[in-house]
């Protein structure tokens, strides 16, 4: 198996359990805060639903291994595959013994920071820079401020600039303007005067001339 993914989803199994935790201990044992909270209803039903049709398959999804046979079914296809996989022997015992260890501690420590009514956040008085390093996401908003302010905006300045004075104005509108020049002086040569045909034959007489003797 791939380890580190392995970690990964044991810390989120862990941090999940901690945060459903808190949610539980505050949302339902806890003392509403606000006046608004103190007068809180149920949701309306298209979200009610929802909830319970996944509370329900919450609480019949774990009882596949009891009945393997008869629930296993569902997922035959996708446990044959994993049995002939390398290393198949022991993962199932290490998936539940890391697993339900990761649930268990982070739902005692929600337990600890969050329960038995608690008015105020201990995980901010106990464990004040994890507690801060949490709150900041990451420093997300300001990473992502900075980004959009300082590099997303100058950049698209200077595409901007790129787009419209050279892709449109040199190379779009410059060359339809070229193109209209030239079709100007084109014009100017076939206007239909006797006397222009007469000077620019002998111009071009002189020029031919010029060009034969060496002069241009």
């Amino acid at each position: 198996g791939n380890t580190p993914v392995f970690v990964l989803l044991t810390l989120g199994a862990f941090l999940t359990a901690g945060y459903m935790g808190r949610l539980f201990w505050v949302a339902f044992l806890g003392q509403p805060k606000s006046d608004a909270a103190s007068h809180a209803h149920e949701g309306p039903l298209n979200i009610l639903v929802p909830l319970i049709v996944l509370a329900v398959l919450s609480l019949g999804g774990g009882w596949i291994g009891f009945w393997p046979e008869q629930l296993g079914a569902i997922i035959k296809d996708n446990l044959d595959h994993l049995h002939h996989m390398e290393g198949y022997a022991g993962m199932h015992k290490t998936v539940l013994v890391a697993g339900s260890t990761a649930w268990i501690v982070g739902l005692v420590l929600s337990l600890f920071f969050y329960g038995a009514g608690a008015k105020e956040d201990r995980l901010e008085q106990k464990a004040a820079p994890i507690y801060g390093f949490l709150k900041a996401r990451l420093w997300f908003d300001e990473i992502y401020g900075y980004y959009v302010a300082k590099i997303q905006q100058r950049l698209a300045i200077f595409l901007s600039f790129i787009d419209i004075f050279v892709i449109k104005g040199i190379f779009v509108r410059g060359s339809a303007g070229l193109v209209g020049l030239v079709g100007i002086c084109s014009r100017s040569l076939h206007d239909g005067n006797i006397h222009s045909y007469v000077y620019w034959f002998l111009a071009g007489l002189l020029a031919l001339w010029a060009a034969a003797s060496g002069i241009l």
